[in-house]
């Protein structure tokens, strides 16, 4: 029953109650030890149970699934209970490309990240780089070239940035036009081609692509305008140079050919 040399000896002469009484105290304790060890194996095998075996993440367009679980250190084997998901969604959510993240354990074994990214819609020419924008106006990053077809935005005027923040602009309603038409550009599909849009007279706002300037007018219905622009540059043969005035869409479109 677990009693020491030094007990059993104590016992041999000791009246019927002693013994009886230390008897019971041990066979108390024997069960609480064995309560303890059931919890131990119980918990044991929770923890052996929680290890991560599958990992799901969206499809993303910045960062590859390796990229980002390797950032946060998840992998298969981790606890799925003890993996600190608000430190590792914190962390991803310092990079300027990504905006929200969620990490969820779903029992047995599953381990879910949702990645949502900061899209980059266009770019500002700044001292020979490039200013990488999202669709709010937050510069996201800054390089010396261009990464992929989006527009590239003229006209707007500012003196300092940072990262992660919106541009300080001093023409506020410029700024407001080059979002709305590079988000428009996005929606419709005319990024295929090398857009430049400039904002500079927000009464005049215009943009170039393909050898074909396309006057926008003022920033209104540019939805719809943008839209038209997709449509109607299909149509003009490749090569082909000319003005397509979009400022008015309750007039007939023009295609004027350049002299």
């Amino acid at each position: 029953l677990g009693f020491s040399l030094k007990e059993i000896s104590s016992l041999i002469d000791a009246p019927n109650i002693v013994v009886k009484e230390a008897l019971e105290k041990q066979v108390e304790k024997l069960k609480n030890e064995r309560t303890e060890k059931d919890k131990l194996i119980e918990k044991a095998n929770q923890m052996i149970a929680a290890l991560v075996n599958e990992i799901i993440i969206n499809d993303m367009h910045y960062f590859t699934k390796d990229e980002i679980c390797e950032t946060i250190g998840l992998h298969d084997g981790v606890n799925g209970f003890l993996f600190n998901k608000g430190k590792a969604a914190k962390l991803l959510e310092e990079n300027p490309y990504i905006s929200k993240v969620e990490i969820s354990f779903i029992l047995p074994d599953k381990m879910t990240v949702s990645v949502t990214e900061n899209k980059i819609c266009g770019y500002i020419k700044y001292l020979g780089s490039y200013l990488y924008i999202d669709r709010y106006g937050n510069v996201i990053d800054i390089k010396s070239e261009t990464a992929e077809s989006l527009p590239i935005i003229e006209g707007l005027k500012f003196d300092s940035f940072t990262i992660g923040s919106e541009i300080p602009v001093t023409n506020t309603d410029s700024f407001d036009a080059a979002l709305s038409v590079s988000n428009s550009m996005s929606k419709y599909g005319v990024l295929n081609d090398a857009v430049n849009i400039n904002v500079s007279d927000t009464d005049n706002i215009y943009a170039y692509i393909r050898g074909i300037r396309v006057l926008l007018g003022l920033n209104t219905r540019m939805d719809e305008k943008i839209k038209t622009m997709a449509e109607a540059v299909k149509e003009i043969p490749e090569g082909d140079k000319g003005t397509l005035d979009l400022s008015d869409l309750n007039k007939p479109i023009i295609f004027k050919y350049a002299t």
